[in-house]
């Protein structure tokens, strides 16, 4: 959490800034934990988080979580790498290592691409 928040606290426009991941326990993460440090809500295609539809359509930044730049670069537009997620704990998940890009904002609306982010597995 500490990582995404660090991020988040230096991009600009902080009141249009969005934070996309790529999975919803990224997302169930940042929205249990990431109030506190800040964070506004987190939005995602992955599952039921896909459901609950995209983020406002505003242009501004977006916070991207555990996507590779390729995979970002179809939807968001001028992505680049901020860090990566490491954990502390000695803890090796999933989440170990993967991106957090900040990216321009969206190609194109996200009510325009939100059904091509959504995805279930």
């Amino acid at each position: 959490m500490d990582t995404v928040a660090d991020v988040a606290g230096g991009v600009p426009d902080r009141a249009h800034r969005v934070i996309l991941t790529a999975n919803y326990g990224e997302a169930g993460a940042i929205d249990r934990y990431g109030p506190a440090h800040g964070l506004p809500p987190a939005y995602s295609g992955h599952n039921a988080y896909g459901q609950w539809g995209p983020p406002p359509d505003t242009p501004g930044p977006v916070i991207a979580v555990g996507f590779q730049p390729g995979q970002a670069s179809v939807f968001l537009r001028g992505c680049t790498l901020a860090t990566r997620i490491r954990n502390t704990g000695d803890i090796d998940n999933h989440e170990n290592g993967k991106p957090v890009l900040v990216c321009l904002g969206p190609e194109h609306s996200w009510s325009a691409q939100w059904p091509q982010i959504r995805h279930l597995n």
